[in-house]
């Protein structure tokens, strides 16, 4: 081969670069690279060219060829090893003798006797994988212009380079495509992507389900539109539906809105309709998303009616408390007004000479109107209690002498018990407060009455700590002890509830209501 007979080395590189772009103007590189080997081999007079593969760090495996053969071959070949994990920038071809390489499992390369090898590295599929794939062009021994050929080769590697990266970013791109196409056709959720630079519309299985059409897919935008059309006119809320995308999508900087499209027939279904605006100039449009919210929206609607009902429960509960409490405050005052007028006859007949048995006979009389009296107001407080109709007063008053009230009020049971009583009152204990005297002397005698009653010959004591004091506000404890009867562990916090004594036989023996612990605790 003479240098008459070729063109010169700045045609063939020219038309080389030409003839490559237009190949792979017309397709995809992944289908013209059969085409692209023989522009290759025609170009550059190779009797063969081979694509070696990395296929682990020590070994490379033959995956093409050009002419074709069938061949599956792995060589570990220490030279091709080298150039796989060159670090070259620019890349640069290598040229190897045959001794360097061994074929003698290929064949139809042993055919031919070899006398040069020009290794072009190109690269890898793995596009993080830093070792690279070997394009190998085969020189015969008849092959004049070897050094021709290299230098060709070395001029145009950057075109082969640049080839091979487009072709493994397509491989790579062709993957992620078809994993998220297997993913959007897959999931459940019906999606829609309208684009508006093409006029074309994707749609997915989900959402060709949806809309009554075929299959997923490229789909006409006149048909998507015309099913979306037809599927919010069988909403039960298509009013609703319709002007909420007029005036959304008549909203140009409104890149998201949603809405919720309801169905009732052939079934009860709630879609949330979420659709967003995809700006840019490689895909610019708007993509719809129908998630099926029906589970989440029936239980809303359950709660809601579940409210509803506990909201019209609640009202007539504040109803029947309130009727409660005017009854109850009726009769406790039908009940105090004679009792009252009982009490104070009793007194006076108390101080007209009596004989022994008149005297008992009215101390009873006394007696008894006393407890009924006290179990009148006690109902009479737990039913304010109960319905939150206790108001607090916020006056000046004596603790010292709300003590000595009570210690009076209680002297005749804490004597008949043969008690004794000690109140611990700190001397640094502010003489007046401000408050509600009434109240705190009622919880205080409730706990006192209490401890004394279930007492027998023994210590109650009343005693007072001081937690903090400001100019302004004072914090302090209160305790009431006893050397009683006790009360069970297990009965801490029952004795608290309306109506309840830590023991049945308790009101028996010792009487009471069961209300004064509840009445203090509220």
């Amino acid at each position: 081969m003479n240098e008459s007979s070729h063109k010169t080395f700045t045609d063939k590189i020219n038309e080389f670069y030409k003839r490559s772009f237009e190949l792979f103007s017309k397709g995809s590189y992944l289908e013209e690279m059969d085409k692209f080997y023989s522009l290759c081999k025609t170009t550059l007079y190779a009797d063969f060219i081979i694509l070696l593969e990395s296929k682990d760090p020590l070994s490379i495996k033959i995956v093409e060829s050009q002419p074709k053969f069938n061949f599956s071959i792995d060589q570990t070949n220490i030279n091709l090893l080298s150039i796989s994990y060159s670090e070259n920038r620019p890349v640069l071809p290598y040229t190897l003798t045959r001794q360097e390489i061994n074929f003698s499992n290929f064949d139809a390369l042993e055919e031919i006797d070899f006398a040069q090898m020009i290794a072009v590295p190109i690269p890898n599929e793995n596009i993080e994988d830093r070792r690279k794939n070997i394009l190998l062009f085969l020189y015969s021994k008849n092959t004049e212009h070897i050094s021709e050929f290299l230098k060709l080769i070395t001029e145009l590697s950057p075109r082969i380079y640049e080839i091979f990266s487009i072709k493994n970013k397509e491989i790579l791109l062709n993957s992620v495509h078809s994993r998220l196409d297997s993913i959007l056709k897959t999931i459940p959720q019906a999606i829609i992507f309208m684009d508006s630079g093409t006029g074309k519309t994707w749609i997915n299985e989900s959402a060709a389900k949806l809309l009554s059409l075929s299959e997923g897919g490229e789909v006409s935008s006149w048909k998507v539109s015309t099913s979306m059309t037809e599927l919010i006119q069988s909403a039960v809320n298509q009013k609703e539906i319709f002007l909420e995308m007029n005036r959304n999508l008549s909203n140009m900087n409104l890149e998201k809105f949603s809405t919720q499209w309801m169905f009732t027939d052939p079934e009860k279904k709630v879609f949330e309709v979420t659709s967003l605006l995809l700006p840019g100039k490689t895909a610019p449009g708007r993509l719809w998303f129908f998630e099926d919210i029906t589970s989440f929206h029936s239980q809303q609607e359950t709660l809601a009616l579940l409210n509803q009902a506990l909201k019209e429960k609640s009202e007539i509960a504040q109803q029947e408390n309130q009727a409660k409490t005017v009854f109850i405050s009726n009769i406790s005052h039908e009940i105090r007004t004679p009792m009252t007028g009982i009490l104070g006859i009793t007194e006076l007949l108390l101080n007209t000479p009596l004989n022994p048995d008149q005297k008992d006979s009215l101390e009873l009389i006394q007696r008894s109107g006393d407890k009924l009296l006290k179990i009148v107001n006690h109902l009479l407080d737990f039913s304010k209690a109960d319905t939150g109709k206790i108001e607090l007063e916020s006056i000046p008053f004596n603790m010292q002498e709300l003590l000595n009230d009570l210690v009076s009020l209680l002297r005749t049971e804490i004597l008949k018990n043969k008690n004794e009583l000690n109140i611990l009152f700190p001397p640094n204990f502010p003489k007046l407060l401000k408050g509600d005297p009434v109240r705190i002397g009622q919880i205080l005698t409730n706990l006192v009455s209490n401890a004394t009653k279930f007492t027998k010959e023994g210590t109650v004591e009343v005693g007072f700590h001081i937690l903090e004091k400001t100019n302004s506000e004072l914090s302090f404890r209160t305790w009431v002890f006893d050397t009683g009867i006790g009360i069970p562990p297990t009965k801490f916090n029952s004795v608290f509830e309306p109506f309840v004594q830590s023991d049945k036989s308790i009101t028996r023996h010792f009487g009471g209501t069961g209300l004064g612990l509840s009445i203090t605790k509220n």
